[in-house]
């Protein structure tokens, strides 16, 4: 579904699906329902180079998603406990957005290992910001230093 003219993801649009990956990057979406991916098991949902600006609270909610990559979209705000309720995410991207500012809610979940914010308006972070987030063993906010961990992620994924 990559290269379409979607605008806009309902609620339940892939309800009783069994796909495992969906690829839904380089479209025209701007807004996704909360509840739109319920009940999904995906080791990956692609909604890279759409025109998001905002992700809802529960927009994922009720999905099991390992990987979830929201690169190059227009991204500036997550609202709090935007990924709540989604089961088993593993590996955040959200390389390329507009992001000035990322809240402990955002990536305060257990399973959370990769978080990706390279190339965002980050301006700045703080420690109280990380204090309790041991399980995130990469945090990728650099351009060099995300193409040296990333290699090493990918051989690690692979393995």
């Amino acid at each position: 579904m990559r290269q379409n003219q979607l605008t806009k993801i309902e609620k339940y649009t892939f309800a009783g699906s069994t796909v495992t990956r969906l690829f839904l990057q380089r479209n025209k979406i701007a807004f996704i329902e909360p509840g739109a991916f319920h009940g999904l098991n995906l080791s990956l949902l692609d909604l890279g180079r759409n025109e998001i600006t905002t992700i809802e609270r529960n927009t994922f909610s009720g999905s099991s998603i390992r990987k979830l990559s929201l690169y190059a979209n227009k991204i500036e705000i997550i609202e709090a406990n935007a990924f709540v309720d989604v089961q088993n995410l593993q590996d955040l991207v959200l390389v390329s957005n507009r992001i000035t500012k990322i809240t402990r809610d955002v990536y305060q979940f257990p399973g959370l290992k990769f978080l990706h914010l390279m190339d965002n308006n980050i301006s700045k972070l703080s420690v109280a910001d990380f204090e309790q987030v041991s399980h995130v063993r990469l945090l990728f906010l650099g351009y060099e230093d995300y193409l040296r961990r990333y290699e090493s992620y990918l051989r690690e994924s692979e393995s």
